[in-house]
């Protein structure tokens, strides 16, 4: 990262020589707080998939959780956890969930040769329907939610790059228990839960899967950037309300130095025996 930052401060001297020292300093500062934000994305993007399937790993091994489980993925983009989590357990079965239809199409495309793959073009909800999906220009922070104008004009230029929007796509909504109760009854060992502000829909129509799921993973946040988006409080009352204890957090996204985003490990008190 020390490398990137100076090139970045060469670059700009360079480039822009004829702007005064204050001015050039201004843009440096910009640019390289800008870069380290998209560098600390994706670097905690990572963390809570390898911790959640760490604690799985931890369970099973302990006798705390059966060997016996599938993986759910929640807004699968175009796949990278489905897929992380077909190759750590090639003999479990992964169903993944994705709304956007670019997105679906490269998903599908990644997984066809992961036989232990199922994936729908789907968005999950508290109920059966339709609607319309509101695509960013950063494809995976699309939600079925609009996008709170107010709010955005408030975020840092990285933020408001990714978030804005672009196009709307109708997309078929159901939820987690019309899908899962068609086929299965297995323990689910780790669910995921990315969607853009949705995750208490999704919650709310998953009431017998969450019965019997040992591991939630969910984007949380601390902002009003969808209309009418779930806050961290609210879902973790209805975590709570059913079951589950806060395991571990890990932060994602800051605007302008305020926590904004994060992912949170919630572990089913009546499934797992002990920690």
């Amino acid at each position: 990262m020390v490398s990137k930052t100076n090139d970045i401060k060469k670059s700009i001297r360079n480039r822009f020589s004829y702007l005064n020292h204050r001015t050039k300093n201004r843009i440096i500062r910009f640019l390289i707080q800008s870069y380290k934000d998209q560098v600390l994305h994706i670097l905690q993007e990572e963390t809570h998939i390898h911790k959640s399937i760490s604690l799985l790993d931890n369970l099973v091994n302990e006798n705390c959780l059966s060997e016996d489980f599938i993986l759910v993925d929640i807004g699968a983009n175009i796949g990278d956890v489905s897929i992380e989590f077909a190759k750590k357990w090639p003999g479990k079965k992964v169903i993944c969930f994705e709304p956007l239809h670019d997105s679906f199409l490269e998903l599908k495309g990644r997984i066809k040769l992961l036989k232990n793959i199922s994936a729908y073009e789907l968005a999950i909800g508290n109920r059966k329907t339709s609607g319309l999906l509101h695509i960013t220009e950063l494809r995976k922070s699309s939600s079925l939610l609009e996008l709170n104008i107010e709010s955005f004009n408030k975020l840092t230029s990285y933020l408001s790059s990714i978030l804005a929007p672009s196009l709307v796509e109708v997309v078929a909504i159901d939820t987690l228990d019309n899908i899962l109760n068609q086929s299965n009854s297995d323990l689910i060992g780790i669910m995921k839960i990315d969607v853009q502000g949705g995750e208490l829909m999704v919650l709310r129509g998953a009431v017998t899967a969450l019965e019997r799921t040992a591991i939630i993973v969910i984007e949380m946040s601390n902002h009003d950037n969808y209309l009418g988006n779930a806050k961290y409080f609210e879902l973790d009352e209805e975590l709570r309300n059913n079951g589950f204890e806060l395991f571990d957090l890990i932060p994602s996204l800051w605007n302008h130095n305020k926590i904004y985003e994060w992912n949170s490990i919630y572990t089913n008190n009546r499934l797992v025996n002990s920690l």
